[in-house]
């Protein structure tokens, strides 16, 4: 059984993504929503009856890390930018074979401060399918 990896990029780069390079930190916990959506006259008819046309099925990963470093920090603000990026899900050592167009809430993390160093605490982020 393959370990879930979730890696991130610049859209429409797929082919140059590497492991070192857009492969996130990996999380200890991914949360997958599937969310159906429908048309914008969708409702319940005079008899309770859903009328409603399905428009498609979209994707949220609500993604936590524990502790991390500047290092493992850094890359997750730079892979899941502001606006809009390809995500996808792939192995450790195997990039995903397609991805799609996401955007990010906020991330949201607490600061420790041990002697000089600076950790990030409890980082986490949704991750929603455009």
């Amino acid at each position: 059984m393959a370990i879930l990896a979730l890696w991130a990029g610049t859209t429409g780069t797929l082919s140059s993504w590497t492991a070192n390079n857009n492969k996130l930190p990996a999380p200890i916990s991914v949360d997958i929503t599937r969310e159906q959506i429908w048309d914008a006259d969708a409702g319940r008819n005079a008899s309770g009856t859903m009328i409603a046309t399905y428009v498609a099925s979209k994707r949220t990963y609500n993604i936590k890390w524990g502790v991390l470093d500047g290092t493992d920090f850094s890359k997750i603000t730079t892979l899941l930018t502001t606006g809009f990026f390809d995500f996808g899900e792939g192995t450790p050592t195997a990039k995903p074979s397609s991805v799609a167009t996401y955007y990010r809430s906020e991330i949201s993390y607490s600061v420790i401060i041990a002697g000089s160093s600076q950790y990030y605490k409890d980082v986490s982020v949704s991750v929603i399918q455009k």
